[in-house]
């Protein structure tokens, strides 16, 4: 479908508690036709968390366009996206 500027998007991504033997920091992103619409910085080491978010589509984006989560890691992590959804009006 067509997502319009100013469409809520929805989230829900979590991850496991973060190990790294150095200090670092893991990128989480969702991009739009390979531009980003949603950004965070996440501290590893770090204890296991969730984001339940909504957040405003910041362009328009055409049916087909590429939906990428994008992760950068450092050390044996595991992450998880459950949900990316246009949320509809009620």
């Amino acid at each position: 479908m067509d997502l319009l500027e100013g469409d809520t998007l929805r989230l829900t991504a979590w991850w496991d508690r973060l190990a790294s033997e150095t200090p670092a920091t893991g990128h989480l992103a969702v991009l739009v036709g390979g531009e980003p619409v949603w950004e965070e910085d996440v501290t590893i080491p770090g204890e296991a968390d969730v984001r339940e978010l909504d957040f405003e589509m910041p362009f328009d984006a055409e049916a087909g366009s590429p939906v990428v989560f994008h992760v950068h890691n450092h050390g044996y992590n595991t992450w998880r996206l459950q949900t990316l959804q246009v949320a509809l009006e009620e």
